[in-house]
């Protein structure tokens, strides 16, 4: 039986992970120079108990390793790339960081890593990023509950995402002073997406569209 010590991506703990299926797709002539494949590897954490699968790709450009290392007997000597399959990682995390602030993103990812673990410190950490956001862009107010009702009167939030944020606002509030909030894994994976909402719509929008309009406007 093969382990592969990895991060699950449900539960956020680094473990050993049982590997409970292998799938790899090759093309060429391993003896070739143009041979390439992808693995599919399908682990089995044992804390959660749930799968996380992954994606090894190689070709020679990423070349050998000297030994293997300890429970990558897997790959053999190759230097794979790895990326996650499933579960699938939040398309703003995993391919538009570039256009969102650091300080922004750290907090969502935490957000991610907790949602699993620990429901009332999850929803804090999105009401805190929030409050970097109000920050970022100079809102007015004595507090989060004014500071996001003035991006709504500046136009810098629609009405629509000025309520998604007055939700995440209050359930982060009672997350930071309730010993406990009944929130189902549902409901705080859609307050998350809205706050995934909110930060497509001030970041990663604006800068597409200009993206779009330097490459076909001009």
């Amino acid at each position: 039986m093969n382990y592969k010590k990895a991060k699950c991506q449900h539960c956020n703990n680094e473990t050993l992970m049982e590997v409970r299926d292998i799938n790899k797709i090759e093309q060429g002539n391993p003896s070739s120079d143009d041979y390439c494949y992808d693995m599919q590897v399908v682990l089995f954490c044992p804390t959660c108990h749930n799968y996380n699968i992954i994606n090894a790709y190689w070709d020679n450009t990423y070349g050998k390793k000297n030994e293997i290392e300890q429970y990558e007997e897997i790959y053999g000597l190759d230097c794979v790339e790895e990326s996650i399959i499933f579960p699938v990682p939040s398309n703003l995390i995993s391919q538009k960081s570039d256009l969102v602030p650091k300080n922004i993103l750290h907090n969502l990812e935490k957000a991610y890593e907790l949602k699993n673990i620990d429901e009332e410190s999850c929803l804090v950490k999105l009401r805190k990023t929030l409050e970097i956001i109000c920050n970022d862009k100079n809102a007015n107010g004595p507090d989060l509950y004014h500071k996001i009702a003035n991006l709504s009167e500046r136009g810098i939030l629609p009405n629509t995402l000025n309520s998604a944020s007055t939700i995440t606002r209050k359930l982060g509030n009672i997350g930071a002073h309730e010993d406990f909030i009944d929130i189902s894994s549902v409901d705080l994976k859609i307050v998350i997406e809205l706050v995934e909402y909110i930060i497509q719509y001030i970041y990663v929008l604006p800068k597409e569209i200009e993206r779009l309009e330097s490459k076909f406007l001009n």
